[in-house]
């Protein structure tokens, strides 16, 4: 009978393990998209105010 139990909390744990993956996964989706969006902006505006490819703002 305990065994049961123990195995549902051990089910239980491995959701939320899986849940809590699946947000994470979802925030750094949204931080990379967020970085290269960035990056492109500052890339972009070095061009227009310089005329030129600033090396290290290149994407």
């Amino acid at each position: 009978m305990t065994f049961g139990h123990e195995q549902m909390d051990v089910y239980q744990l491995a959701r939320k393990y899986n849940e809590a993956n699946h947000m994470l996964d979802q925030i750094v989706a949204m931080l990379t998209k967020l970085g290269q969006h960035t990056i492109g902006v500052r890339f972009c505006r070095a061009v227009a105010r310089t005329g030129f490819i600033e090396p290290s703002l290149a994407p």
